[in-house]
């Protein structure tokens, strides 16, 4: 029951012409624009060019937004009382939230895929395999703001949670050296900021040890891209687990 109801939900996420604007055509629009046609998009690179670069960070942040707008729709379905209507089913809390997951994940493929089939066709380059490790490292490293949106929703709960979240990725998009590159101040502040990780991890098939910044390229240690993923994860579940509380209490 589990996989049909991810299926189904899966088919009504994709319906939603809000996640395929934000989410799919969007991310693929600023490709274009700022990786795909810009004069530098063919300058080699470490295992790659600046095009696979700018790819890798726009299907990323594409995937997040899907993740992030998802996972508070689903949390004010719960309070819109979808819970109480599956409570009659066989289909048990756990199951609910294994299938929720696992739906959203499946429509986080679609802006990476889309992302990564346009770039393919207009001349981004990894060497060998890293291009199946850039796809992984985009879609995977998601997982954490489904579990952002979710708490977003349940400490909103409003229909303007959604909006509120995607408004936050954009805010960390920039400062997170995912959107524009930065330098001095701004760079380092990058580095404690959500999507300073999975940016960094997105682009390590293409980069290497080396991160983009406003000026020539830096070395950076992946540790720290890793560490800060974990601990924005932990950050993001507690504040989930504490606004459900807070809810649960009113």
């Amino acid at each position: 029951m589990t996989l049909t109801y991810s299926l189904l939900d899966f088919r009504r996420m994709v319906r939603n012409p809000g996640i395929l604007i934000f989410a799919v055509l969007m991310p693929t629009a600023f490709y274009m624009m700022f990786g795909a046609l810009q004069n530098y998009s063919d300058v080699v690179v470490f295992h790659g060019n600046v095009s696979a670069v700018i790819m890798t960070s726009m299907a990323s942040y594409g995937a997040v937004i899907a993740a992030t707008s998802l996972g508070a729709n689903a949390a004010l379905e719960q309070d819109r009382g979808w819970g109480r209507q599956l409570a009659i089913t066989p289909m048990t809390p756990a199951r609910y939230l294994i299938s929720k997951g696992l739906s959203i994940q499946l429509v986080t493929l679609l802006p990476v895929a889309s992302v990564f089939a346009l770039s393919i066709v207009l001349g981004a380059r990894i060497e060998g395999i890293g291009w199946l490790w850039a796809f992984l490292l985009c879609w995977g490293c998601t997982m954490p703001f489904t579990v952002f949106g979710l708490g977003m929703a349940q400490l909103i709960r409003t229909e303007t949670a959604g909006a509120i979240t995607s408004f936050c990725v954009i805010g960390f998009a920039f400062l997170g050296n995912m959107l524009v590159p930065l330098s001095g101040f701004m760079l380092e502040l990058s580095r404690f900021t959500p999507l300073y990780g999975i940016n960094q991890l997105a682009r390590y098939p293409v980069m290497g040890a080396w991160e983009m910044t406003g000026g020539e390229p830096a070395p950076f240690n992946i540790w720290i891209a890793v560490a800060n993923l974990a601990a924005w994860a932990a950050v993001f579940t507690g504040g989930a687990l504490l606004a459900s509380r807070r809810g649960q209490e009113r």
